[in-house]
């Protein structure tokens, strides 16, 4: 249970980013460091996607990255979902 929507979630573009592209996505590893049972119930890792969104976040905040949202967006699916999809030929539902 967590404490609000935003937990974790300071930034502006950090919510924008997890309620905009992280936050239905599961977390694939397709280097086995998650057992894959917890994988299969996406189990415990909106802590993950909460923590990415937040430091993308503060990196567009710093100027480190540009303010595209739908740039961000694919940075966030991508490490989140797409890079290990594409690696094991997985179709998502």
């Amino acid at each position: 249970m967590l404490l609000n929507d935003d937990f974790l979630l300071t930034s502006e573009w950090g919510r924008r980013l997890y309620h905009g592209y992280a936050e239905d996505i599961p977390i694939i590893d397709y280097h086995c460091h998650l057992v894959p049972r917890e994988i299969y119930q996406n189990k415990g890792y909106e802590y993950f996607r909460r923590v990415l969104c937040q430091v993308v976040g503060e990196w567009v905040d710093q100027g480190r990255l540009p303010e595209d949202e739908e740039y961000l967006g694919s940075i966030i699916r991508d490490i989140c979902y797409n890079n290990a999809r594409d690696q094991l030929g997985l179709l998502r539902e």
